[in-house]
């Protein structure tokens, strides 16, 4: 029942505000938690990466929101078995976020624990 919502609402703010808005990209990434909880992660995964390419569009690699957007991607990636990929970009936006925000910023504790997650995933707790 919450599928067709999600798909209406995704094409009306499309078709009103363009791919990029926020309103937009939140629609997409409502849709990717309802198909990410269905188990439906390989229908989610094209719907992460067109997120978060309209978040660093409309805001910048840097910004919280598009920091957010990396995250859910990893965690996807991670969930997919793309560990490379989802190291990768989890270490990438932790010293993006390092660099431009500074190490309280709570986009770099977050990435922290993206990059926790990522290693508790590979049974690695030590580390």
């Amino acid at each position: 029942e919450a599928e067709p919502m999600f798909r209406v609402t995704l094409e009306t703010r499309e078709s009103l505000f363009g791919p990029h808005h926020p309103d937009t990209v939140e629609a997409v990434l409502n849709l990717v938690g309802l198909l990410e909880a269905t188990g439906r992660l390989q229908e989610a995964e094209p719907l992460a990466r067109r997120a978060l390419a309209a978040r660093e569009a409309a805001l910048g690699p840097s910004h919280p929101d598009t920091f957010a957007a990396v995250r859910t991607l990893v965690l996807l990636l991670r969930d997919l078995g793309k560990t490379r990929e989802a190291d990768q970009r989890a270490g990438e936006a932790l010293s993006r976020a390092q660099q431009e925000l500074g190490e309280h910023h709570e986009s770099v504790i977050d990435a922290i624990i993206t990059l926790a997650c990522l290693k508790q995933a590979k049974g690695l707790f030590s580390e």
